[in-house]
């Protein structure tokens, strides 16, 4: 056997066309970048074809006609086609507020099929062919009636984090919406370099059919911004999530996108590192908090079943710098007696074998325990799920019935 890839190529994504071999690796010069084998030759060796300097590109794919490559671009995401050398032949770029990727294709086939989708749009497919894209039908799941549809508008902001550097927010909104006092849901991840893209979601609909505005804060260790940007938050580095987090809510205020009376914050799984940090050092940004299957305390997660393979994005408590850092961003033990809470959602699933049920349940009781308002505090405990990823349609659409009328209960009258 002849390695053609190794692990220190950082390969993400491996396809076959013919006698060749095409991946995406971490680049020497740019994050990364397509580059091919010869299977056929006596000693293959890799060969680079394609790179963008402004761009991240995240997957690859393989048509009878070429490679198609799927980027970000800034906030922005994009499809181009490759000849079998690498030359850029054409890209598609996704509009404002949606998200383009290559859905299907096949070696044996020229063209690929593209989906399309929004926040609050449904996926659409199309073949693309020849430099030209062709409706294909698809019916799209959770269509509203004519006349009842809401008509959402994205649009970018920048919120200046504690160390100067410009955070992205995603806002999504009815069209009338913009510069009105609305109810206003917050969300961040900020881990494993996921990146906050358009997708459609029935729950962010719903909030939008109530009049509610919804915003992505993409903050520090997540992808929204390439590699370098997952690296900022990682490890000991990892409040920078946090301050994130903080600067995106401190902008809608100050540009009296919302007060907070009306800002409700959300955050989920490795979210409710962000969110519990919120809940302990500025709770007073917000008038309600939701934490769904969160991790709540951080110094713990390394002792959990799934514990350990979190350590190379979070850190480890084995070292004295490690156990500091950690302890930052760690929501239980940033709590203080004498707390006055806004209203608190903390959820969990007695099957979650990622953020084990003690959890959430000890980070409720202390915050009981510390709160002058103990009653402020709900936990909702669903006994047939986990953590949300193998839940039913009916435990999706009750879960976020739940979360909806928690956060606008939350809220002052408008």
């Amino acid at each position: 056997f002849v390695p053609i890839f190794r692990a220190s190529d950082g390969v993400r994504d491996v396809v076959l066309h013919g006698s060749r071999a095409f991946a995406l690796a971490d680049g020497r010069i740019v994050e990364r970048e397509v580059v091919a084998v010869d299977l056929a030759a006596r000693s293959p060796s890799q060969r680079s074809l394609f790179s963008l300097k402004d761009a991240t590109l995240r997957g690859l794919d393989v048509a009878k006609d070429g490679l198609y490559v799927t980027g970000r671009r800034g906030m922005g995401s994009f499809v181009a086609q490759l000849d079998a050398e690498g030359h850029l032949l054409r890209t598609v770029d996704a509009p404002a507020g949606f998200n383009v990727r290559v859905a299907g294709s096949s070696p044996r086939e020229p063209g690929v099929f593209l989906g399309t989708e929004g926040f609050a749009q449904p996926r659409t497919l199309a073949r693309f062919r020849d430099g030209r894209s062709t409706p294909f039908p698809l019916e799209a799941l959770g269509r509203l009636p004519p006349g009842e549809r809401v008509v959402p508008r994205a649009r970018l902001e920048w919120a200046t984090s504690r160390d100067g550097t410009k955070v992205p927010m995603t806002i999504i909104e009815a069209g009338d919406a913009r510069g009105k006092l609305v109810p206003t849901m917050m969300t961040a991840y900020g881990a494993y370099g996921t990146v906050l893209e358009p997708a459609y979601s029935p729950h962010l609909v719903a909030w939008l059919e109530q009049g509610g505005r919804y915003v992505f804060c993409h903050a520090r260790g997540g992808g929204d911004l390439g590699e370098s940007w997952h690296r900022a938050a990682m490890q000991e580095k990892k409040r920078v999530s946090v301050d994130d987090a903080i600067a995106c809510a401190e902008d809608l205020l100050e540009k009296r996108e919302v007060d907070r009376n009306h800002l409700a914050f959300h955050g989920r799984s490795a979210g409710g590192i962000i969110a519990s940090t919120l809940l302990a050092d500025r709770r007073d940004l917000f008038g309600a908090i939701a934490i769904e299957f969160g991790v709540t305390e951080a110094t713990r997660m390394e002792h959990t079943a799934g514990g350990p393979a979190n350590v190379p994005e979070f850190g480890s408590t084995a070292t004295k710098e490690g156990f500091e850092a950690l302890l930052q961003v760690d929501g239980y033990n940033r709590l203080t007696p004498g707390m006055i809470l806004p209203r608190v959602l903390v959820t969990t699933g007695i099957r979650d074998n990622r953020v084990p049920a003690w959890m959430p349940a000890k980070f409720v009781a202390r915050l009981r325990r510390f709160a002058v308002n103990a009653e402020a505090v709900d936990f909702r405990v669903d006994f047939d799920d986990g953590h949300g990823l193998a839940s039913t349609a009916e435990q999706r659409a009750a879960y976020s019935a739940d979360l909806l009328a928690f956060a606008r209960s939350g809220m002052a009258a408008l």
